[in-house]
């Protein structure tokens, strides 16, 4: 019932303003495209739970400096669906961490190759291609963090 009556109202204050069920009709097409994108979002985000195991001991490794640990723990998961890009982010942290900076972001590139909007990959690559000196790409992927993350700025 309250939704009828807020819709109701809405619909009220459209017709007086002048912009009649028209701009209501666009307003709730908005909204469940809106919605929808955000539920894909969240889909792409969705990691097994044998990755996420497997990428809490490569971090372990990573913490006891057994950098070569991480690489062998996390190789074989970039590949996997439901959760490749979170391991082929943090493979690229790793050897972004080792100075592998080429490698690092071939990484992160692949990550959003899988998941597009994972904000960690846009940030950490746009970061080295401004650090490369490629401005032009830094910037597209800055864009891209801010459309995805504007309560980061």
């Amino acid at each position: 019932m309250k939704r009828v009556i807020s819709r109701a109202l809405v619909l009220g204050c459209l017709m007086v303003l002048g912009l009649g069920a028209e701009a209501l009709a666009q307003t709730d097409a908005k909204k469940k495209a809106a919605d929808a994108a955000e539920a894909k979002i969240r889909a792409e985000e969705e990691v097994s739970n044998e990755i996420k195991g497997k990428i809490n001991t490569a971090m372990s490794q990573v913490k006891q400096g057994n950098y070569g640990g991480a690489v062998t723990t996390l190789e074989p998961l970039i590949e996997m669906p439901k959760g490749g890009y979170l391991a082929a982010y943090n493979l690229g942290v790793v050897r972004q961490m080792q100075g592998k900076l080429p490698e690092a972001l071939k990484l992160y590139e692949k990550s959003l190759g899988a998941n597009p909007n994972f904000s960690p990959a846009l940030f950490n690559a746009c970061k080295l291609h401004l650090r490369a000196g490629r401005t032009s790409q830094a910037k597209t992927l800055a864009n891209k963090y801010a459309e995805r993350r504007p309560q980061a700025l």
